[in-house]
């Protein structure tokens, strides 16, 4: 049983699904694949779908997570570069024109 599933997690991970599939979707496009028909109950087959698709969802969070920290990281080593004309007294709508006028900023 336990490599019927395996067959089945194969088959989930060669179909490049996304986090916001479906099990109909992919019902309807591997339905007739012997690794889909391999685990005999459709319910069992859709809590493996559900399983699998929780995990990428969750690896697109960590995903999406990890970029926000980068980029909050790199703004604020932008920040620090320029802190020179930078201080508690300086306003955002200023600051924020100084960064579009960086170099680093010209290419974006």
């Amino acid at each position: 049983m336990i490599f019927l599933f395996l067959f089945c997690r194969k088959l989930l991970t060669e179909a490049k699904l996304g986090p916001k599939s479906s099990y109909s979707e992919l019902e309807k496009r591997h339905g007739k694949d012997d690794r889909f028909r391999g685990v005999e109950k459709s319910r069992d087959r859709e809590s493996l779908f559900n399983e699998f698709v929780l995990e990428l969802r969750k690896k697109e969070k960590e995903e999406r997570a990890e970029r926000a920290k980068r980029a909050r990281k790199d703004f604020f080593a932008l920040l620090r570069e320029n802190s020179s004309s930078i201080d508690r007294h300086s306003h955002w709508s200023d600051v924020k024109k100084q960064v579009h006028e960086m170099p680093v900023h010209a290419g974006c």
